[in-house]
């Protein structure tokens, strides 16, 4: 079984809470009808924040009798995605490997698996289940962001770029595979090629303020004052966060020192 499971469309909650919650009260639920309804209350708790409700939820499905192999497979996913978003990494990490023990040769269990390994900070097991979802469906366009993501943590640039090059032949508008090539880029002071990777991002996602403030910081290094200037005011239009703001503010001081020392010399 290798079909990606589709996250159900949700009503607003808290509304919908109440909705699912009167239709299971109310209605001698079973079988799809039942196990539908409690996923989707499970997506609506944990929307509104609401974890323990949210766990609960997916673990009734999982434990549900006689329910398809769908059924319970998308159970362990929705529960290991709950625990990994409240950043419960070990908790998550055991559902993953319940499912994978399960469905071994599905690749959808070892790339979420490998996100929770990648939040974890366990870089080496997020590359292995990334290389594994690759084995499993080469054209698995996620696994190759996020394995190319893991590289460039790691310093492995040439790694980083081979899975952002083979990404944009398979998903060329895919604006997050430029703006991460553009970030492995500016690591290596290759300027130019990061301002082109940014560029393509902004031409596909223009109301991108995270590519506007990378350009940003390219623009600064191939000494382009103007343009850094511009993208800064374009990203903070943008919404860029305090955080973004501040850097962006840090590498400004830092080049403008840099320049004067190489005046002074």
């Amino acid at each position: 079984m290798t079909t990606r499971l589709r996250r159900p469309r949700l009503r607003t909650t808290p509304p919908a809470i109440k909705l699912y919650s009167d239709a299971l009260d109310k209605n001698a639920l079973e079988g799809r009808r039942l196990y539908a309804v409690l996923t989707n209350r499970g997506q609506a708790y944990l929307k509104a924040g609401k974890q323990a409700d949210a766990l609960a939820d997916f673990t009734r499905v999982f434990e549900l009798p006689n329910i398809p192999d769908t059924a319970r497979f998308g159970a362990l996913l929705n529960r290991g995605g709950a625990h990994s978003s409240f950043n419960d990494h070990k908790k998550a990490l055991a559902d993953y490997n319940l499912l994978i023990k399960t469905w071994p040769d599905n690749a959808v269990g070892y790339y979420n698996r490998g996100n929770a390994n990648a939040r974890a900070k366990r870089a080496k097991q997020a590359i292995e289940d990334y290389s594994r979802v690759l084995d499993l469906e080469p054209g698995f366009v996620s696994a190759l962001i996020n394995r190319g993501v893991v590289y460039k943590g790691l310093k492995q640039y040439d790694q980083a770029l081979a899975d952002f090059h083979t990404a944009a032949k398979l998903k060329g508008k895919d604006a997050s595979i430029y703006v991460n090539r553009g970030i492995v880029y500016l690591h290596m002071r290759r300027y130019a090629l990061a301002v082109a990777e940014f560029d393509h991002a902004i031409r596909l996602r223009p109301k991108s303020a995270f590519a506007h403030a990378n350009r940003a910081v390219a623009h600064l290094f191939l000494g382009s004052q103007a343009n850094f200037d511009a993208d800064v005011a374009t990203a903070k239009a943008l919404g860029a966060g305090d955080k973004t703001v501040k850097d962006l503010k840090a590498y400004a001081v830092y080049y403008d020192k840099k320049k004067k020392r190489e005046d002074n010399q």
